[in-house]
């Protein structure tokens, strides 16, 4: 853990994305703010400090950006067998859905279901084929978590 991370970061990161996955943005912009405050209390930097500064001083993703990347993790997880059954029956990839060889099917990306209710938007069923699709190919593809987690970093 980094000098400056206070403890309960790494749990906080991922109890954010485990309890608030279908949270109203209204909720999140409160935890963003709750975030951005305790950066400033960790730095002691004014009130005024812009959030971008604190949060690359202390070397912190926003909290959409750490939601997006363990929705993408528990993505390749799924796809590469890493998880349980239920949680791959989320995803499939369009190669599987369709019999015609299209630029879809062998480009590696997965089936976004259509939305019909706006919290099936905030769901991990359909933003996680969403950012999955978003990424490049070379990323998608990683042999190993390993690689993959150093591909997404950069």
């Amino acid at each position: 853990a980094d000098a400056q991370e206070p403890c309960c970061w790494r749990g906080w990161c991922w109890c954010d994305f485990r309890a608030w996955d279908t949270a109203p943005e209204q909720d999140l912009q409160k935890i963003l703010r709750m975030q951005n405050r305790a950066g400033k209390l960790i730095l002691k930097a004014p009130y005024r400090t812009p959030t971008i500064e604190v949060l690359t001083r202390l070397g912190w993703k926003d909290i959409k950006a750490t939601h997006k990347h363990y929705e993408i993790m528990l993505v390749y997880k799924a796809v590469n067998n890493e998880l349980p059954p239920y949680m791959r029956q989320m995803f499939a990839y369009c190669s599987e859905q369709s019999t015609r060889t299209t630029r879809q099917s062998t480009s590696n990306k997965l089936v976004v279901p259509k939305p019909h209710l706006e919290s099936f938007r905030r769901s991990l069923a359909y933003r996680g084929p969403t950012a999955w699709n978003s990424l490049p190919v070379d990323i998608r593809t990683a042999p190993t978590l390993a690689s993959f987690k150093r591909l997404l970093k950069r």
